[in-house]
């Protein structure tokens, strides 16, 4: 059954149109109308099927929004209020703000605050080219338009916003948090624009400069492992992943205890160089910090996995268990690989009537799935050669 054949869905788009109307509310046609979700699923699972994240759009319409969703979410909720004749909380403060960076945008915390609240990057970036001139730069602004620029897939411009926005962060203090993020965006943006090799070459020497700063090192661990893996795709199939790999995953974890992410990557890495004991401990540290479902799923993932690798497969299905508990339908994108990972698991049991049935309930959500595939493939085989 797809997504769209179940009856939650159904339910969704008929309320969505009984709320909004059965016309596309941007060109008004009403031939051919689409149900789009205003904040997209992958980031805000929560919304699936909440009837005011849902707005009519024909089908001409909804192929325009399709790959710039972010960029349409405050004109969608301007059209939502002004169809019901009401106008939001948080439109009205929106408004507010827009309105004060509008009639002072020499004033850098009115300019900072609204830039701040807007979810539209195509507004934001308008008003800030207009009053380029105007604005007194600080890191804030820098900052927040880097991430901006870098939504909306400008990386040129986000780089340059973001080497600014290093250069006014250590003027102002240099904290190590807004150090990270701002790096850590700009090393994407590179890589983006100029290529693994130069994203690697910005990030050690962003990390030489600031050898203390956790996620910094575990972001150069990362950028190590994906050129190593582009190594290995290519001309060295059993290359092992490089040391450095390693010896920078876990000072990210020794210097950021407390950083999901850092813990997350430090337990991934650990797990690659067969250093179980340590990728469980790690795992288990960022369960016991998780305060969200989907930094518990990733932390149960890292868990099952170590498990797994183990061939303790009844303990990884026990984990892989509860995050299926946690997301049966798969709105959090994680219940259907947690049933491939079982479907997997009962396999290597020889479980076989088993693993096939949990194999075909992933592909009920998930049809693409390969490791679900794999299994139903490994299983057919195995029964023909039985038979």
């Amino acid at each position: 059954m797809g997504f769209r054949d179940r009856p939650e869905y159904i339910e969704w788009r008929k309320a969505v149109l009984e709320h909004f109307g059965s016309t596309c509310v941007l060109c008004g046609h009403s031939g051919n109308i689409h149900i789009h979700h205003v904040l997209p699923v992958n980031t805000y699972p929560e919304l699936v099927f909440e009837v005011t994240n849902g707005v009519p759009l024909c089908g001409n319409c909804h192929a325009e929004v399709s790959g710039n969703e972010l960029a349409y979410v405050d004109r969608f909720i301007e059209l939502q209020t002004s169809i019901l004749g009401i106008e939001t909380d948080e439109t009205e403060a929106q408004n507010k703000l827009r309105k004060a960076a509008e009639e002072a945008p020499q004033d850098p915390k009115a300019v900072a605050e609204w830039l701040n609240a807007t979810r539209d990057c195509s507004i934001a970036i308008e008003f800030f080219e207009r009053n380029r001139e105007s604005i007194k730069m600080t890191g804030d602004i820098a900052e927040v338009m880097t991430y901006i620029y870098s939504a909306a897939e400008r990386h040129s411009d986000a780089i340059d916003l973001g080497e600014l926005a290093l250069i006014l962060a250590k003027k102002e203090g240099g904290r190590a948090e807004d150090i990270s993020h701002i790096g850590c965006c700009l090393e994407r943006n590179i890589r983006a624009l100029k290529g693994l090799s130069e994203a690697h070459l910005f990030m050690a020497a962003l990390v030489e400069e600031y050898p203390k700063n956790g996620p910094l090192h575990t972001c150069l661990s990362q950028t190590l492992c994906e050129i190593a893996e582009v190594k290995r795709d290519h001309r060295h199939p059993d290359e092992p992943l490089p040391r450095a790999c390693l010896e920078h995953a876990l000072k990210a974890a020794s210097l950021a205890p407390h950083d999901s992410t850092c813990l997350s990557w430090a337990s991934f890495i650990c797990l690659e160089f067969f250093m179980y004991k340590d990728a469980l401990i790690y795992a288990k540290r960022q369960l016991s910090m998780a305060k969200d479902d989907e930094k518990k799923i990733d932390a149960m993932n890292n868990i099952a996995n170590v498990y797994r690798r183990n061939e303790l497969y009844g303990d990884a299905i026990g984990i892989y268990q509860q995050i299926v508990d946690m997301d049966p339908d798969d709105t959090l994108g994680a219940g259907a690989g947690a049933m491939a990972d079982i479907a997997f698991c009962l396999y290597m049991q020889d479980r076989l009537s088993a693993a096939k049935a949990m194999a075909k309930r992933c592909l009920m959500f998930d049809p693409e799935n390969k490791d679900a595939l794999s299994t139903i493939s490994y299983i057919e085989k195995t029964e023909k050669m039985d038979y």
